[in-house]
């Protein structure tokens, strides 16, 4: 019998634009299929937010984008 395995990685980054070379190079060195853009619902698009869309743009790496407040409880 053939077993099959999938893992899925999830990795977390910062959204403070100091740490923006740290994730440019954990997003490169793990070469995501996905990636997903949390925007805060009370704040709206911040400047990390466009960073991070331009890099995962120019990596051509397909996006989700997520609303949520759940940041603000």
């Amino acid at each position: 019998m053939h077993s099959s395995y999938k893992f899925i990685t999830f990795i977390d980054v910062s959204g403070q634009p100091k740490y923006s070379k740290t994730v440019f190079s954990g997003i490169c060195g793990n070469y995501p299929d996905y990636a997903i853009i949390l925007v805060d619902a009370t704040k709206g698009v911040t400047t990390a937010c466009k960073d991070y869309f331009k890099m995962i743009s120019k990596m051509q790496v397909p996006f989700i984008v997520v609303v949520t407040k759940i940041d603000a409880a």
